[in-house]
């Protein structure tokens, strides 16, 4: 069962999608970790226990703080959102291909787990397999929330939509298949096409599919 309340991360990167000037602030705000942990503090002592966080650049250091405080959170459940484009396109522009490759799959990993993802990822370069893309980036983002407890593992919108505008029905079937196999936890959906994405999922076969996407009177991210 879901919890009725998931309390989402945007405001702590900086992001607010109807004013430029609020994300400034917002960003200039939760700057230090501290000021992050604070707000998800006061929601915990709130009694909320359900937190979504996107794998971006500062997911490390927030699921870093909450494994050396597990004791203090011992209830907290996390419901990733993966992959962060944004991330893997700046790692790109700033260090190239290959460098955005080694920082990607050889940070934190022991020996075997990087020969387990190169020997997956070797063959995808090969055989192009979109399928071997997907469980290898699933299972770099997961390193982030090694240890910690995971209830849902969100496909993030920018991917959820792309895939669902080409109907890559195979890509969402598999996908499911594997967070559910892999990690033991139901996979998510985000999307600003929930109709759509709802009644295509079922046509996947994927039963009881479990969507995040905004509804609002103004209309806003959705369609």
């Amino acid at each position: 069962m879901l919890d009725r309340i998931i309390f989402g991360d945007n405001q702590f990167f900086g992001i607010n999608h109807m004013s430029e000037e609020k994300a400034q602030a917002l960003s200039e705000r939760f700057r230090d970790l501290k000021a992050i942990t604070d707000v998800m503090d006061i929601a915990y002592d709130c009694g909320i226990r359900a937190f979504m966080l996107n794998t971006n650049e500062r997911a490390m250091e927030i699921c870093d703080y909450f494994r050396k405080n597990s004791a203090q959170y011992a209830d907290i459940r996390f419901y990733p959102s993966m992959p962060y484009a944004h991330k893997y396109a700046n790692a790109v522009a700033e260090k190239g291909i290959f460098g955005a490759l080694k920082d990607t799959i050889l940070a934190d990993s022991s020996a075997g787990s990087v020969f387990s993802m190169l020997t997956k990822g070797g063959a995808t370069l090969f055989d192009k397999d979109m399928i071997r893309v997907m469980e290898l980036l699933v299972d770099i983002e997961m390193k982030i929330f090694r240890d910690l407890n995971v209830k849902v593992i969100f496909l993030q919108n920018i991917v959820t939509d792309l895939l669902l505008g080409f109907g890559v029905k195979e890509v969402f079937v598999a996908f499911a298949d594997y967070i559910k196999e892999k990690y033991n936890v139901e996979p998510g959906f985000v999307s600003m096409n929930m109709p759509k994405l709802a009644e295509f999922l079922i046509d996947c076969g994927i039963e009881n599919p479990i969507v995040c996407s905004a509804i609002n009177k103004a209309g806003y991210f959705m369609n």
